[in-house]
């Protein structure tokens, strides 16, 4: 990493688009002020030692829990023949909010509107944030164990991909439970493993397209090892007060 970021300091003279080639061809962006920069600091960072993976982005930001739910609503739609955005959007309806969660009542239907399952299409996977997607995984997992589970039965279909979005599920309990010690690292390790095995049983073919299934293997010994699991659930929400006070502006400016 260190001898990377040497050449790529070496090379900024050489053309834009070369330059952001070489940083593709190396898996690194070259900044100036970040710590494999600081020469002088490298006794004493060991990058690979420091190096996190945050739970977060692996699951909940264009991961881990976007394939798996498209992959299941696909499921519902060809074997069970069950319409799951219609079926989402009526049962979230169906709750009954706090009126300081209304608010998020909302997005939760909304989440599974017209629009956003054209997006979802077009996109091939599931799209929605991440405070969207920690707001609704539990109600998905009532929903399958409630109203798709019965149908699947029924119709004697394999119940392979409840499971392994079961499985999904309980590692997102965990994650939970992680950030205050309410869980042990070896057991966070054995419910991920479990749902990647589950996962491996139904959808092999998909299984291993992005590296975020291999980087959530790393978890249980990043919790066992620093005692906690950091996230960046904190600076997710900054983001989202940043983007309110950047929408406004733009509406102002529109007036």
């Amino acid at each position: 990493m260190w001898r990377k970021t040497d050449i790529l300091e070496a090379s900024k003279g050489i053309g834009v688009g070369d330059f952001a080639d070489m940083q593709q061809a190396f898996g690194l962006n070259y900044c100036p002020h970040g710590l494999l920069a600081k020469r002088r600091l490298r006794i004493h960072v060991r990058f690979i030692k420091c190096a996190r993976y945050d739970a977060m982005h692996i699951y909940f930001c264009h991961g881990i829990y976007a394939v798996e739910v498209f992959v299941f609503f696909r499921w519902c739609e060809t074997q069970c023949k069950i319409d799951p955005w219609v079926g989402m959007t009526g049962y979230s309806d169906q709750w009954e909010w706090p009126a300081w969660l209304q608010r998020k009542g909302k997005a939760v239907g909304d989440l599974f509107n017209k629009t956003r399952r054209a997006a979802c299409k077009n996109a091939g996977n599931f799209k929605s944030g991440a405070s969207e997607s920690l707001t609704t995984y539990r109600i998905l997992r009532a929903w399958a164990a409630e109203v798709v589970e019965p149908v699947a039965k029924n119709l004697g279909i394999d119940l392979k991909p409840l499971f392994s979005l079961y499985a999904l599920c309980d590692v997102l309990d965990a994650l939970q439970l992680a950030k205050f010690g309410g869980i042990s690292a070896d057991r966070l390790d054995e419910l991920i493993v479990k749902h990647l095995e589950n996962r491996w049983a139904v959808h092999a073919a998909e299984s291993c397209q992005m590296p975020k299934f291999h980087w959530a293997l790393h978890l249980g010994d990043q919790y066992a090892e620093d005692g906690v699991l950091l996230d960046c659930w904190p600076t997710e929400r900054k983001n989202a007060e940043s983007k309110t006070v950047a929408t406004l502006i733009k509406k102002n400016n529109e007036l």
